[in-house]
């Protein structure tokens, strides 16, 4: 059995409900026979986000989907990179700031994710759902956690491909529409997944 983890983040700031958090919530995964899906909601928390997010990873995981919210976007953004940057100015949904600059020490600046970018935002456009790639996924919890995630995966003999994706706040894309962005995307990879081999973008 093959495994899917699909990650969103809870409240924050001025997100009583974290659209990240509904669109999850609201996604029904259609998957083929040998797939089956876990859904993780992580604590907007410099300390707690990118641990809890990691325990969660099993041998048998290979897809991981990560979910987040970006108020200044009005469309889906499929990042392609992550970077070694915390912004320490920015306080959490508990108000702590991260107590470095990096998310990890003596690790490279950036690191790209193994999901294909490009072919997925084509793919939601196809659909009528509003897409793009992004090189920039900002110095916050997003990025933290995608940079986490990615860097710990390089480490590790399993195969899993892994991104982060970026939403719009609710009034430019609702759950519903956003839970159908996440089954296409799913669909598009698994297409190429089917024998749970993993073949990088």
């Amino acid at each position: 059995m093959h495994d899917i983890l699909a990650t969103a983040f809870g409240p924050f700031g001025d997100f009583r409900e974290n659209p990240s958090e509904a669109a999850l919530a609201a996604w029904t995964p259609g998957l083929p026979t040998g797939w089956r899906a876990r859904k993780l909601v992580l604590p907007v928390s410099w300390a707690e986000a990118a641990p809890k997010l990691l325990a969660a990873l099993r041998e048998n995981t290979r897809l991981v989907l990560c979910l987040g919210v970006a108020a200044g976007r009005d469309r889906v953004s499929l990042e392609r990179l992550a970077r070694n940057h915390n912004d320490t100015s920015l306080a959490d949904a508990g108000g702590a700031r991260p107590a470095a600059e990096t998310v990890v020490p003596r690790a490279p600046d950036t690191l790209r994710a193994s999901l294909p970018v490009e072919a997925l935002a084509a793919a939601l456009q196809a659909e009528g759902i509003p897409a793009e790639v992004s090189d920039d996924a900002g110095a916050y919890l997003c990025n933290h956690v995608s940079y986490a995630l990615l860097h710990h995966l390089a480490q590790q003999p399993r195969t899993c491909l892994a991104g982060f994706i970026h939403l719009p706040p609710a009034d430019h894309l609702s759950p519903a529409e956003a839970a159908r962005a996440l089954q296409n995307i799913v669909d598009h990879i698994l297409a190429d997944l089917g024998d749970g081999r993993v073949h990088p973008a």
